[in-house]
């Protein structure tokens, strides 16, 4: 059993995330308060939320990170796709929705830095994710005959 920092219930290590670093293993919140308190900061200002990954995915990869949520625009529709976008879903791992918002490297060897990222749909960045610039111009060639 274990006591919740944030609502102070005593409750299983079922209810808890696992947190390495922590000396019972566990996070000091409840997933229940934890889930509340990822979604307030989501709510606050999303593209900050998005950056997090990206900046841990910058640390990763050995590429360079330098942006803030305040060089980022909001745009309401994907600028590739025209979709609306959401920005309170998830753009990641298996549950990715393609409407979600998500911050793409134009040039992905350049990293996230001023002026080589956008936020677009989960759909437009999965679908150039592994495409140079050259083979999405082929592709588009290609499929603009059929329209």
């Amino acid at each position: 059993m274990k006591t919740c920092c944030v609502c102070g219930l005593r409750k299983t290590a079922a209810a808890f995330h696992v947190n390495k670093a922590a000396d019972d293993g566990l996070l000091a919140s409840c997933k229940v308060c934890h889930t509340a308190y990822m979604a307030s900061r989501r709510a606050a200002d999303p593209v900050a939320f998005l950056l997090v990954g990206c900046k841990a995915r910058a640390k990763k990869e050995g590429i360079p990170f330098d942006i803030t949520s305040t060089d980022l625009p909001r745009p309401k529709f994907c600028p590739v796709l025209g979709i609306r976008l959401n920005y309170n879903g998830t753009g990641r791992g298996y549950g990715a929705q393609d409407d979600a918002a998500s911050i793409d490297r134009v040039r992905n060897e350049l990293g996230y830095v001023r002026g080589n990222v956008n936020v677009v749909s989960w759909r437009a960045n999965r679908a150039k994710a592994f495409l140079t610039p050259e083979e999405l111009q082929r592709m588009a060639q290609f499929y603009a005959r059929y329209l």
